[in-house]
């Protein structure tokens, strides 16, 4: 795997081997498959702090497994800048969108919740 030179900018995290980047990538695998069960299983406050770390969690994983992706296919330097820059910007607007749901709605694990529970049906209406 290339070394995209820092000179860029456009990515959240910039490592100098790829192997810390494969670690912190695992890192933040691991958190994803023990802290979705357990915000559904323990409820209350753990429940936030999952919803938060996973809302960080997500982009910040998605980022990486993007970042290799680029590194990997796009082999135009101009071209990779720009996608590099795209994608920073997506992970950033990803990140924002989560944690404002997270603290202002009802949060991921609520909103997964209520896609698997019946809902009720609205009271008719009489004309």
């Amino acid at each position: 795997m290339r070394c995209v030179p820092n000179v860029y900018g456009a990515d959240l995290l910039s490592f100098t081997k790829s192997s810390t980047q494969r670690s912190l990538y695992h890192v933040t695998s691991y958190f994803l498959a023990a802290a979705l069960p357990a915000s559904f299983l323990v409820g209350g406050f753990v429940t936030t702090l999952a919803d938060i770390g996973l809302g960080l969690a997500i982009p910040l994983h998605f980022h990486m497994g993007m970042r290799s992706v680029l590194l990997d296919y796009v082999h135009d330097e101009d071209q990779l800048k720009a996608a590099l820059v795209l994608l920073a910007l997506v992970t950033g607007v990803t990140a924002v969108g989560l944690l404002k749901f997270n603290t202002m709605d009802i949060g991921m694990t609520e909103g997964l919740r209520q896609l698997f529970v019946a809902q009720k049906e609205p009271p008719k209406q009489m004309h």
